[in-house]
């Protein structure tokens, strides 16, 4: 940034800095875990989506799909809330996304309530505000976090918060099937979503700050609390060492190793979200009951936020011999198996897909974000991670639409609701989807031998 915003503390001398850098380190870490909690609501759409389409809307798949593909657009259009956190900082960058984020809930209560436009279209818009909310909410969790660690840490604490952004969908469908899955009153749910949001994201406005570049030390230890408090302590000068890596903007675009990671991202967080968004459909497509459902629901979420926190410590602790893009590889290559196996057995597999698919997909969103501090640099990192992340949108968009086509292409109309069932549902889709996936871990596995000799010192 060209300048430090307001939200960045002013460091005195070493001893009377280290309670205060304390304080605002970890309580800036608790804020954001509860804020990743919210930012993540849309992992739980397959809880009720369903309902939406067959009991309140009647939607056909191909609208019900699209209605999501919007939500991943504005969920990955990172670069405008990157833009709005490097310039402004978290306080401002959380307050646009509170305000996203809890208006569109607020107009999909009322749209689903009143019916007041028959069109999906708005639908859509609404769930593109909801989106780029999502998002918003994300990104000064993480930049604060990236920002306020060493590079010894940043891996478990990268983990630990995007953990809560995976666990997102497990507890609020967990929420939803106690209260309002036996009255299918998801309109109430939603206004639920954007009451909570709406007083998670006014806490973090107040409580996330940012340290200044430099007052961080590097560090080879992975306890947390104790090495970075003897460091602090020990410090003779708020910056110890200067952040030396710097690329963003059009050198970040014109760079080899972002736009192969780019790609790899397309690829993983593509086929990903093509499967948590239609989770529940496909569990239709198969018979499932509503309770099989939601424990889909609920798997993805688990393994989603599991792999976030062990692959965070696991990076930290490999980064020497391994760089972490070995670990997209590692996610890649568990996609493209699974969604081969898919292909071929879905009744018998799908339970087990939705738990690799979590796993998978969560190793993503804990190696990449770190990675992208390491090799990219501090100083734009929201802008950086969040002009990243628009990779995830561009592969699921095209993804949903072709899951949504061959669903209506084997569609019934049973009950005024459009349903498919048996496996050529989405045999094709998993076809497709393992090809992405496998022709994005070859190119993960590329990335990984191109950047491993430039980490082995981090």
């Amino acid at each position: 940034m060209e300048k430090e915003t307001k939200a960045m503390v002013v460091l005195s001398s070493p001893s009377s800095s280290a309670s205060r850098i304390t304080f605002i380190r970890y309580s800036t870490f608790l804020v954001s875990i509860a804020q990743c909690l919210c930012a993540g609501t849309l992992y739980g759409w397959g809880a009720y989506n369903k309902v939406i389409k067959d009991d309140i809307m009647f939607y056909s798949g191909s609208e019900i799909n699209l209605i999501n593909s919007m939500a991943l657009v504005g969920q990955y259009m990172g670069f405008i809330p990157g833009f709005i956190n490097d310039r402004w900082g978290p306080n401002v960058g959380t307050l646009y996304a509170t305000t996203l984020c809890s208006l569109g809930y607020l107009l999909v209560y009322l749209q689903l309530s009143t019916k007041f436009v028959e069109s999906s279209a708005m639908m859509c818009f609404f769930y593109l505000l909801i989106g780029q909310g999502s998002v918003s909410l994300y990104l000064p969790a993480i930049m604060a976090n990236v920002r306020n660690f060493p590079s010894s840490v940043r891996g478990v604490i990268v983990g630990i918060v995007v953990s809560g952004f995976g666990l997102s969908g497990a507890l609020f469908s967990a929420v939803y099937k106690s209260y309002y899955q036996p009255t299918k009153d998801v309109p109430t749910f939603l206004l639920m979503l954007a009451i909570v949001i709406a007083a998670v994201g006014v806490l973090g406005a107040l409580c996330i700050r940012l340290l200044p570049l430099g007052s961080v030390t590097p560090s080879s230890s992975t306890n947390v609390i104790e090495n970075v408090e003897e460091r602090i302590e020990s410090m003779a000068s708020p910056l110890i060492e200067p952040e030396v890596v710097d690329i963003h903007g059009k050198a970040l675009l014109r760079n080899k190793d972002w736009l192969m990671l780019f790609v790899v991202v397309i690829a993983s967080c593509g086929t990903g979200l093509m499967f948590i968004s239609n989770v529940s459909l496909m569990a239709d497509s198969m018979h499932f009951s509503d309770d099989t459902t939601l424990l889909m629901v609920s798997l993805l979420s688990y393994g989603n936020c599991l792999s976030r926190l062990v692959i965070g410590v696991l990076s930290d602790q490999v980064k020497r011999y391994f760089s972490r893009c070995f670990f997209l590889v590692l996610a890649l290559f568990i996609m493209t198996v699974s969604y081969i196996v898919l292909a071929m057995t879905q009744e018998t597999f799908l339970v087990t897909g939705a738990i690799l698919t979590g796993l998978s997909y969560g190793t993503v969103w804990a190696a990449a974000p770190t990675f992208v501090s390491e090799h990219f640099g501090l100083k734009a990192y929201a802008s950086n991670w969040g002009m990243t992340t628009v990779g995830a949108g561009v592969g699921a968009f095209p993804l949903n639409a072709i899951a949504g086509a061959f669903f209506d292409a084997h569609k019934q109309t049973i009950g005024g609701a459009n349903k498919c069932y048996g496996p050529e549902c989405y045999r094709a889709t998993y076809i497709i989807s393992a090809c992405v996936a496998g022709a994005g871990m070859v190119l993960a596995f590329v990335l990984a031998r191109r950047v491993k000799k430039t980490h082995q010192w981090i």
